[in-house]
């Protein structure tokens, strides 16, 4: 499951407000507040409630894989964040080529 640090770093990479991830994954501004605080313990479907509205948004849970655990952004045309990808807008950034 996703942790409460979790919540908070997608959250931002979002720039969403309390207000708006709470009302995205149904739940009261108050209870967020409380969970990203860790003043309680969220049951599990309130926690995939919120890990689904921030998978909606384009944020990718990453698991321990000997690194860490961690968020990323991914862009929504993509259906999962893939490391080996860079989408066309970022080549352009960064100044890529594409290569076809």
């Amino acid at each position: 499951m996703i942790s409460t640090a979790q919540i908070r770093a997608a959250r931002g990479l979002l720039k969403w407000t309390q207000a708006t991830l709470a009302h995205r994954a149904g739940l009261s501004t108050v209870t967020l507040n409380m969970i990203e605080n860790e003043a309680v313990r969220p049951r599990e479907s309130t926690l995939k409630a919120l890990q689904t509205a921030l998978e909606a948004g384009g944020v990718e849970f990453l698991s321990e894989d000997g690194i860490g655990v961690g968020v990323r952004f991914c862009e929504k045309s993509l259906v999962r964040c893939q490391p080996d990808v860079v989408p066309q807008t970022q080549k352009l950034k960064l100044g890529l080529k594409s290569i076809r």
